[in-house]
């Protein structure tokens, strides 16, 4: 039996400069989550994360991470590695760009 979870990760704006990061989702129960982001112009001063933890020292570590050189639109599934999901966005580059994201979590439940 499986439960499906899909969560908003956000719909903002992101300042030149700026981050933004998730709250932390539950994946205990599930083997992976899929990450849905999108964003307008082209730009590899923007780059993504999706982190899991808590780990040893109680933060998150990256699983994996890219930037939006080549595409607007990002959809991976990726393996789960701890506990909670988390993504965050960081625009180094020196304009606002728009961050619409979403994450699907399967629970898998026997």
């Amino acid at each position: 039996m499986a439960a499906i979870d899909y969560l908003e990760l956000f719909d903002e704006s992101i300042a030149a400069g700026g981050r933004v990061q998730s709250l932390p989702f539950d994946c205990a129960t599930a083997r992976t989550v899929q990450v849905t982001l999108a964003t307008g112009p082209l730009s590899d001063a923007v780059e993504w994360r999706v982190l899991f933890g808590p780990v040893s020292n109680g933060g998150f570590a990256a699983a994996c991470s890219g930037t939006f050189e080549h595409f607007h639109h990002l959809g991976i599934d990726v393996p789960v590695f701890g506990p909670q999901v988390m993504v965050d966005v960081e625009n180094r580059g020196a304009s606002p760009f728009l961050m619409l994201g979403m994450i699907r979590i399967v629970h898998e439940f026997e």
